[in-house]
């Protein structure tokens, strides 16, 4: 690929390890089911719970209490616009 002038050389700077980790990471990033349950894990499964049920450890601190998502009647548009990252 050639040197970069506007970014210093990687080589040897990351183990065989990290690497692997840069790579399962691009993996995640490139499918958008594996994104969003990613997004679902970092931001909702507190409150929503594991199986989005509405039950998560933090459920009981709200009143009302989250929503159960299996149940919902809200289409999958109105919950990616109106809910990600607890909008």
């Amino acid at each position: 690929m050639g040197a970069s002038p506007s970014m210093p050389p990687w080589q040897d700077e990351l183990s065989d390890e990290q690497v692997g980790y840069v790579l399962l990471f691009l993996t995640v990033v490139r499918d958008p089911v594996r994104r969003g349950e990613v997004v679902f894990k970092m931001n909702c499964v507190l409150c929503h719970g594991l199986r989005a049920d509405g039950k998560g450890r933090a459920a009981k601190l709200y009143h009302p209490p989250p929503a159960d998502l299996t149940r919902s009647e809200k289409s999958d548009e109105y919950k990616e616009k109106n809910h990600a990252f607890g909008r």
